[in-house]
């Protein structure tokens, strides 16, 4: 019986590289234009992926001039965290992006919030831990919370963390102005909003920045 196999099974190997010698040809074609394919393909999901980021650069870049607008800071979120993409790819990052009614704002001072607020929290965060950023309506007001899983803030620091020229990073060998936190907080009020900071119960520190939805 096994010899039986044996002999069947060689002569079924042996058709099908006849077969498949007699269509080598006709393989080769194909192979190729699946290559190419894929090769194309290749190049348009990079192409759109270059496209995004570039699209990301120029509207993330609206930081010059004083022009207020009516936009969608969900918008700007998603362009800051495309423009910090390199960096943020070594955390573990959560979005919880709800759709958000359109306010008045100068875009490029409220991204260059976004920006400062994750840069902290990757500052904080050993690589790897968790990031997440939140968006959502709370009554009248836009509220973003920007959280990390890092050693948090020392509540004795808590009062004074706004304050200009206020800086941890020397103590960790990293170089910092201390001018991020409190330019946020400047550009945060002056859009009639409010930003906090604290630390969230299960360790690491939250920044929540509220933007009120109509500007008197």
């Amino acid at each position: 019986m096994a010899r039986r196999l044996a002999q069947l099974t060689d002569k079924a190997f042996g058709l099908l590289q006849g077969f498949v010698g007699g269509k080598a040809s006709e393989l080769d074609r194909l192979l190729s234009v699946y290559e190419l394919g894929v090769c194309f393909r290749a190049v348009r999901l990079s192409g759109g992926r270059i496209g995004n980021i570039v699209t990301s650069l120029r509207n993330y870049g609206k930081q010059g001039g004083t022009a207020w607008e009516v936009c969608d800071i969900v918008d700007g979120i998603r362009d800051t965290l495309t423009v910090l993409n390199n960096r943020l790819k070594r955390y573990e990052l959560r979005l919880e992006l709800e759709e958000l009614p359109p306010i008045s704002c100068h875009l490029g001072e409220v991204n260059q919030v976004w920006t400062n607020l994750l840069v902290n929290a990757m500052d904080a965060t050993e690589e790897g831990g968790e990031i997440s950023v939140s968006a959502k309506v709370d009554g009248n007001e836009l509220v973003v919370r920007i959280e990390d899983s890092g050693t948090g803030i020392d509540p004795e620091k808590l009062v004074s963390i706004f304050e200009a020229n206020f800086t941890t990073k020397n103590s960790s060998g990293s170089f910092g102005l201390g001018l991020g936190l409190s330019i946020s907080r400047e550009i945060v009020e002056k859009h009639g909003g409010t930003l906090k900071a604290s630390n969230r119960d299960r360790g690491g520190a939250c920044f929540e920045a509220r933007f009120p939805i109509e500007r008197e």
